[in-house]
C-alpha cells in the first residue's frame, strides 16, 4: 500500500496544527488541499495572470514577515518557521488547481531576460523540457520543521514524526526489501534516535547548569543574575543614558521606590557574585497569569510595570518585599534563593502587576556568606568601623550612624578616579577619596555592615522617582540604574541606601536638552507597541476572518470556472485578457487530454507533466509516446511562453496533434495495451 505525498502533507499539516496550536490556520490549509478530492477540474490561467498572482503573493508574504518581525521581534525566527506552511501554501495550491503551474517558475525566471533580448527558441524549449518540480515534497518537510519549532517536544511529537517519515520512506523502499524486516529496522532506528535525543537533552541541561554563570550575559537577559561587574576602580567618566527603558504606574504616595533586579552576596573586586545561585521553577495559578512568590499578605500594595522582553527573556524588576505577580502572561518563571526572578515568553511587550508588603520581606534567611569580607578589604573596613565606634551599638543605631557617616563625609561623583597605590579601590574610597557613584557606596556599606556583625547583600536595580505629566506615570531611564544594600535586622531584610540624596539631581542636570523630543517619540512608540500587542493578542481571530472573507471573494470571482466543465473553460477568456490565439487556450493538446481522460489516463492534480508522462508510458505505443512528448513541449511554449510559437511551430503543433488523434482513433494501441 502506498500513500501519496499529497496525503502525507495533509497528515503533516495536522501535526503542525497540534504542535503549534494554530488549529484554525491548519484547518484552512487542510481544507484547501483536500478539496482536490472533490474538485476535478483545474483553472486555466494565462502566463500574465499567473505572474500577477505571484506578485500579489510576494507582497502578502513580505507583509506577513514584517508583521511577524514587529509582533514577535524576540522570537522572530521561531515564529517565521511556525508560519511557513501557511506562507508557502500558494505553491501547492497552484500545483493542485492551476493547469501547468509547475512551468511557471522557470518561465518567470527567464521573463526578465527575455524582455531585454529574446533567447533562441531552442533555449526556451530546453527550459520547458526540464523536470517540473513537485512542491508537495518540500512542503512536507516544511510542515515537519514548523511543527518542531514548538516547545511541545514530547513523545507524541517524536512518534508522529517518525511515523510520517516512515510512511514517506515506505514508498521509496527497495522492492526486494521484505516489509516486516524493513518495518523492524525503522522501529529500531526510531528507538535509537529517541534514546539519543533523551541523552542529548540531559547533556544540554548539565551544560546549562555548569556554564550558565559564564554565558548568562548572552542569553538575552538585561542583567547577569550570577555576577555583577562594577566600575569600582575604573578611571574616566561614568556615562549615563536618558533612554526610557520601562514604566511604572501606581499610587504616587508610595514613591520614590527601589525596584530590584538581582541580589549578590560575595565580593570579588571589582565584581559581586551570587554564590551557588540556583533557579527553581515557579508554577502559575489556575488562571495562568498569576504567580505566587510568597505567602499571601493581608496588607499589600500594588504597582503596574510595563517593560520589554529581550530575545524572549527578561529579569523582572520587583520590590524586594514582593508577594505576588499577576496579569503576567509568560511561558515560564524561575526564582533563585536571593529573590532574583527571571521569565521567558513570546513577543516584545512585558506588562505585569506586582503586589508587595513594605513592612515584611519574604527573602530567604542569611547565610555565612552574608558576613564574609575579602581579606584585601579587611584593613580599611576595620579602620572605618573603629572610627565610627559601632562595636556595642544595636543594629538600628549602626544603620543610622553609617547613613550619617556617608551623608556628612562623602559626595556623589561620576568621575572614576581609580584606586591609587597601594590600597584597593574600595580602601581608597573609604580612607582617601571619599567620592564615588552608587556602586562604591553600596559595596562599602555592605562590607561595613558585615564587619559590624549585620548580614548584608549587594543589590542592583532601579530608582523609581521621575513622574511624567505626559504619560501620567513614572518613567525609568537607563541612568536611573542604581545599587544599594539589603541589611538583615530584627529578623527581616530591608533596603538600605547610603548614596547621597543629591545623586539624582546631579544626573538630572546632565540630561540632554533634546530630552523632551526623545521622550515624546518614546511615548508614541510605547503606545504603538501596546496597541500592536492588543492586535497580536487577537491576531488569530483577525487573520481567520481576513482569510475567510478573501477566500469567499476568490470563490465568487472564479465561480463560473468552478461550475463549468473543463471542455468549456478553455473557450472562456475574460474580456480584458489577451486574445485566445496568444494565450494558448486554443491549443490542440486539450483535445488529446480529453481523449486520454475518457480512458482514465488523465493527469492527476498532484502530478507534474513529467510524472504524468512516465505513468502513462506503458499504456502508449512507442510512436504515440514520442509524439506526445513533442506535442507537450510545443504546447508549453504556446501556452506559457510570452513570445508564443512561430508560424512554423504553430503549424507543427496542429499537424502533430491531428496525426496523434487520427492514429488514436483508428488503431488505438492504448486499448490493446490495457487489455493485455
Amino acid at each position: 500500500m502506498k500513500i501519496s505525498i499529497s496525503s502525507l502533507c495533509s497528515l503533516a499539516i495536522c501535526l503542525w496544527g497540534f504542535q503549534t496550536g494554530l488549529w484554525g490556520f491548519a484547518a484552512i490549509v487542510l481544507l484547501a488541499l483536500e478539496g482536490r478530492r472533490f474538485v476535478r477540474s483545474q483553472w486555466d490561467l494565462s502566463f500574465n495572470q499567473l505572474k500577477n498572482i505571484g506578485k500579489l503573493w510576494g507582497i502578502l508574504a513580505l507583509g506577513s514577515i514584517v508583521f511577524l518581525l514587529i509582533a514577535y521581534r524576540a522570537m522572530f525566527i521561531y515564529s517565521l518557521l511556525q508560519w511557513l506552511p501557511f506562507l508557502c501554501l500558494p505553491l501547492v495550491i497552484g500545483q493542485t488547481y492551476v493547469n501547468g503551474f509547475t512551468t511557471l517558475l522557470p518561465l518567470l525566471s527567464n521573463d526578465s531576460t527575455q524582455s531585454r533580448s529574446a533567447p533562441p527558441r531552442r533555449a526556451r524549449s530546453i527550459a520547458v523540457n526540464q523536470n517540473n518540480p513537485n512542491f508537495y515534497y518540500p512542503y512536507f518537510a516544511i510542515c515537519l520543521i514548523a511543527a518542531s519549532t514548538s516547545n511541545r517536544h514530547d513523545l507524541i511529537f517524536y512518534g508522529a514524526t517518525v511515523a510520517l517519515v516512515g510512511l514517506f520512506l515506505w514508498n521509496l523502499r527497495p522492492r526486494q526489501a521484505h516489509p516486516a524486516i524493513w518495518l523492524c529496522l525503522l522501529i529500531l532506528a526510531g528507538a535509537i534516535g529517541f534514546g539519543g535525543q533523551l541523552q542529548l537533552h540531559q547533556l544540554q541541561a548539565k551544560l546549562e547548569e555548569q556554564v550558565a554563570p559564564l554565558l548568562s550575559g548572552f542569553t538575552g537577559e538585561s542583567i547577569d543574575p550570577y555576577q555583577a561587574q562594577t566600575q569600582v576602580g575604573s578611571i574616566g567618566d561614568l556615562k549615563q543614558s536618558n533612554e526610557i527603558i520601562f514604566r511604572v504606574a501606581g499610587n504616587r504616595q508610595q514613591f520614590p521606590l527601589l525596584l530590584r533586579e538581582a541580589t549578590y552576596n560575595k565580593y570579588q573586586s571589582p565584581s559581586w557574585v551570587a554564590l551557588k545561585s540556583k533557579f527553581t521553577p515557579v508554577l502559575p495559578q489556575s488562571d495562568g497569569s498569576t504567580w505566587q512568590l510568597g505567602a499571601s499578605q493581608t496588607k499589600s500594595t500594588a504597582i503596574s510595570i510595563s517593560s520589554q522582553l529581550n530575545r524572549g527573556k527578561a529579569i523582572l524588576r520587583l520590590p524586594h518585599s514582593i508577594t505576588q505577580v499577576d496579569r503576567l502572561n509568560v511561558e515560564k518563571m524561575m526564582q533563585n534563593q536571593y529573590g532574583t526572578v527571571k521569565v521567558r515568553g513570546q513577543g516584545n511587550s512585558l506588562t505585569y502587576q506586582a503586589h508587595f508588603n513594605p513592612d515584611r520581606s519574604l527573602d530567604t534567611p542569611p547565610t555565612d556568606a552574608d558576613l564574609h569580607i575579602p581579606a584585601a578589604e579587611q584593613p580599611a573596613i576595620a579602620k572605618t568601623l573603629q572610627n565610627l565606634d559601632v562595636k556595642e551599638l544595636p543594629a538600628d543605631r549602626v544603620l543610622d550612624r553609617l547613613s550619617n557617616f556617608f551623608t556628612q563625609n562623602f559626595r556623589y561623583s561620576l568621575k572614576l578616579a581609580g584606586s591609587g597605590n597601594p590600597s584597593t579601590p574600595l580602601s581608597a574610597f573609604l580612607l582617601k577619596q571619599r567620592a564615588g557613584h552608587c556602586e562604591y557606596f553600596a559595596t562599602a556599606t555592605t562590607l561595613l555592615l558585615r564587619g559590624a556583625g549585620i548580614p548584608a547583600r549587594y543589590v542592583v536595580g532601579y530608582s523609581v522617582r521621575e513622574w511624567s505629566p505626559l504619560e501620567q506615570q513614572f518613567v525609568i531611564r537607563s541612568r536611573h540604574a542604581h545599587a544599594w544594600t539589603m541589611a538583615y535586622t530584627n529578623g527581616n531584610w530591608q533596603s538600605f541606601d547610603t548614596t547621597p540624596p543629591d545623586w539624582a539631581a546631579q544626573e538630572d542636570a546632565m540630561a540632554s536638552p533634546f530630552q523632551t523630543i526623545s521622550d515624546l517619540w518614546s511615548f508614541l512608540s510605547f503606545q504603538f507597541s501596546r496597541g500592536l500587542a492588543h492586535i497580536v493578542a487577537g491576531k488569530t481571530t483577525i487573520l481567520l476572518w481576513t482569510i475567510a472573507v478573501g477566500g469567499l471573494f476568490l470563490l465568487w470571482r472564479f465561480r463560473r470556472r468552478w461550475r463549468l466543465p473543463r471542455s468549456l473553460q478553455v473557450a472562456i477568456v475574460p474580456e480584458q485578457s489577451i486574445p485566445i490565439g496568444r494565450s494558448g487556450l486554443d491549443s490542440e493538446f486539450y483535445e488529446i487530454d480529453r481523449a486520454l481522460q475518457n480512458l482514465g489516463l488523465h493527469r492527476l492534480s498532484s502530478e507534474s507533466f513529467q510524472q504524468w508522462l512516465l505513468r502513462i508510458e506503458p499504456h502508449l505505443a512507442e510512436s504515440q509516446y514520442s509524439t506526445l512528448k513533442q506535442i507537450l513541449d510545443l504546447h508549453h511554449c504556446y501556452r506559457f511562453d510570452p513570445q508564443g510559437l512561430s508560424s512554423m511551430e504553430r503549424q507543427q503543433l496542429q499537424e502533430l496533434s491531428q496525426s496523434w488523434l487520427d492514429y488514436f482513433a483508428s488503431y488505438s494501441p492504448v486499448t490493446q495495451c490495457m487489455e493485455k
